[in-house]
């Protein structure tokens, strides 16, 4: 795989095209089919992931989903198009009466659609169906420079390996912890190599990957412990040793 990243692509449409002055990065103009925004990424056991982003202010997010453009048109050639679709909400309201409203000179006024103003309620269950039963993330900016920054960072994000992302492990917390508090739940051999002399989560998890097993855990030599990354001789003996310490 290169070192070098990926391009960023951003449409050249209105309302993605402005975003190329807020990026304080290098990007491509050039017509996507969909969404106003995309890039390759690095995905799980080396693979490559296309992304796309689809931009909506407020008031055009509401529009879409009435005239139904956004769910028959433009999520289904976005989630056919791409690996990973994010939908960003940009733009700034407040719920008064259940009601969203949108800043009109010193005034906040309800969203008006063909048939109705639209309640929060509405717009809450549209975007967690959304997200929950296909699988598109959400993202809430108020202006477009906010907007840009989140692209530049989830981007960069994107161009990292991903074994380089480690935010979800546990490495600090007690092992006893209640399993609602972790983002992930460890094997029994991944917790229990964690408790083994000089140790760490990451080396326990390369025990658990060799060794799936307690078995083939308490089978294994110290030569099999010294070709994991990060264990050498002394290391690799003190592990047999403290396995089968009676």
């Amino acid at each position: 795989m290169s070192d070098e990243n990926f391009p960023l692509f951003i449409d050249p449409r209105v309302g993605s095209l402005d975003l190329v002055k807020f990026l304080k990065m290098p990007a491509q103009v050039t017509k996507l089919k969909y969404g106003d925004a995309a890039f390759m990424g690095n995905g799980p056991e080396n693979s490559v992931l296309s992304i796309g982003i689809e931009r909506k202010n407020i008031r055009d997010l509401i529009n879409s989903i009435e005239s139904g453009r956004l769910s028959g048109h433009q999520l289904i050639g976005l989630l056919d198009f791409y690996h990973v679709v994010y939908l960003v909400v940009e733009g700034t309201w407040q719920v008064i009466d259940g009601v969203i409203k949108v800043p009109q000179g010193r005034r906040w006024v309800a969203i008006g659609g063909t048939h109705h103003s639209w309640t929060y309620a509405e717009v809450a269950n549209y975007l967690n169906t959304l997200a929950i039963v296909t699988g598109v993330n959400l993202w809430f900016t108020e202006e477009p420079s906010l907007t840009a920054d989140w692209i530049r960072h989830t981007y960069f994000w994107w161009q990292k390996l991903w074994s380089e992302h480690k935010a979800h492990l546990d490495f600090t917390k007690p092992t006893d912890m209640p399993k609602h508090m972790r983002m992930i739940r460890p094997t029994l051999v991944h917790r229990v190599a964690k408790e083994l002399r000089n140790i760490g989560w990451e080396r326990a998890g390369e025990l658990a990957r060799v060794f799936p097993t307690m078995e083939m855990l308490m089978a294994g030599k110290s030569e099999d412990f010294i070709k994991l990354p990060g264990i050498g001789p002394d290391l690799a003996k003190s592990i047999f040793e403290e396995l089968h310490r009676k």
